[in-house]
């Protein structure tokens, strides 16, 4: 079994959102617009210490609001709207998240950069 953790913001411009994601989404209709917070990874029997990790880590952090920028690309043809407003508080519980038993599911490949991915464009696609 795979496992990820996501938040699932509310989003002002969710029809907007929905209706870009109908067209170049693949996801869209498996998961509702979201930030991926802890990417997907596999480990079996992991379900009930993965339950009391997630929560010892986003103990004491309080709701807060997110502002999305304008959609824009990257070189891998995704389609996101990163965060201007809430990216730090993602980022904190995104390293609070990959500590302890997640630890080594952790890839320094990247710099975690919080967004809603909205739409994925194969290379002959043109917007």
């Amino acid at each position: 079994m795979e496992f990820a953790i996501v938040a699932f913001p509310v989003i002002e411009c969710a029809d907007l959102v929905a209706s870009v994601r109908r067209r170049f989404d693949p996801l869209d209709g498996l998961l509702p617009p979201h930030v991926t917070i802890v990417f997907p990874f596999s480990e079996p029997g992991v379900e009930q210490t993965l339950q009391r990790h997630v929560a010892d880590a986003i103990a004491g952090i309080d709701p807060f609001a997110i502002t999305l920028e304008r959609p824009t690309s990257a070189d891998d043809n995704y389609i996101f709207m990163e965060l201007s407003e809430g990216a730090d508080r993602f980022a904190h519980v995104h390293d609070r998240l990959y500590s302890g038993v997640l630890a080594r599911h952790r890839s320094g490949a990247q710099a975690y950069r919080p967004h809603v991915t909205i739409g994925h464009l194969s290379p002959s696609e043109d917007v």
